[in-house]
């Protein structure tokens, strides 16, 4: 397992270069071949899509999840269906987190990632603000 910690560098590119592309990397199963210059640590995404907060939200939780796993073996087509997951996730708590106004944060380990990670407080449970993992809190006697 590689413990390094992972380095992407996300690269706008236009709707002409991405087409309906929404954000590729190297190691995509499916990269047609005007990809291929796509460097090692590069995320090539749509610019329309990086320039909406939302969005890019999105995109971001999405590759990191999805290189992650990668990196721990896990093959593109499973690590792509998990990120996409974790990507809606982080779009929810990207919502919840905008709309409230008393926000509570703790930090905690991920298990998803097995790193200590800032998570949002919602009610009884914490939510990653990285993979979206939620977890119980205890209720204090």
């Amino acid at each position: 397992m590689n413990n390094k910690k992972l380095h992407i560098k996300f690269v706008p590119k236009s709707e002409k270069i991405m087409g309906n592309y929404i954000a590729l990397h190297k190691k995509a199963t499916h990269l047609p071949k005007k990809f291929k210059k796509i460097k090692g640590n590069e995320v090539w995404v749509r610019k329309d899509w990086w320039d909406d907060e939302m969005k890019r939200t999105r995109i971001k939780t999405h590759e990191k999840v999805e290189l992650n796993l990668m990196r721990r073996g896990v093959p593109y087509q499973k690590a792509h269906q998990i990120a996409n997951k974790f990507e809606k996730n982080a779009y929810k708590i990207k919502l919840l987190k905008d709309k409230t106004s008393n926000k509570k944060y703790i930090t905690a380990k991920d298990p998803i990632i097995n790193k200590k990670v800032l998570f949002l407080v919602v009610g009884n449970n914490a939510v990653s603000m990285i993979t979206g993992y939620k977890i119980k809190l205890n209720k204090k006697s």
